[in-house]
């Protein structure tokens, strides 16, 4: 399955030790969620205008990476505004362009990656939506989902990535 050129320069664009890390699985837990909660409230406490939406494997409830998916959408317009007002609790973004903003942060063991996106340039927002709808429709495909993952143990991150994104490719092309 071909990855799409989005995909393709996300995984070019991964630092070396990310790419080359191993990725460890660890079973859901409800922690997650009362993390993810408490990175959403510093998010939201530092810029009342985004709304913040959980992605990935926490809110699926499903084995993965330890790690927290977030996503916001605005304009670009507005990506200097809110970079700002996000820097005293997130730090400096990790990556700028003219469809996002990334940050990439450590909170109480988790990696967390968010994401501002402006709709306008980029489809992420509703491509992840339409993943997480038919995944949680489909026990089924979220039962696949899961065994991908957990067969992704120990593999370079890079791996895990590709892997990932295929399946998502896949699961879009139906």
């Amino acid at each position: 399955m071909a990855l799409t050129p989005r995909q393709e320069e996300y995984l070019k664009s991964l630092p070396r030790n990310v790419a080359r890390a191993s990725v460890k699985i660890f079973e859901w837990n409800e922690h997650s969620l009362e993390v993810a909660r408490l990175v959403i409230e510093s998010i939201k406490a530092a810029d009342r205008q985004l709304n913040v939406y959980l992605r990935g494997s926490v809110p699926l409830k499903i084995a993965g990476q330890k790690d927290i998916d977030l996503t916001s959408v605005d304009s670009a317009t507005k990506f200097q505004i809110h970079i700002s007002r996000l820097k005293s609790v997130l730090g400096k973004p990790e990556k700028i362009n003219s469809s996002s903003v990334v940050w990439h942060f450590r909170r109480s063991g988790y990696e967390v990656s968010f994401y501002i996106v402006d709709s306008a340039q980029s489809d992420q927002l509703l491509r992840q939506d339409r993943i997480h709808h038919l995944l949680l429709n489909n026990p089924s495909l979220l039962e696949d989902y899961q065994r991908l993952k957990i067969s992704m143990d120990g593999q370079p991150y890079h791996s895990y990535q590709k892997a990932k994104f295929e399946f998502f490719t896949h699961l879009l092309s139906k």
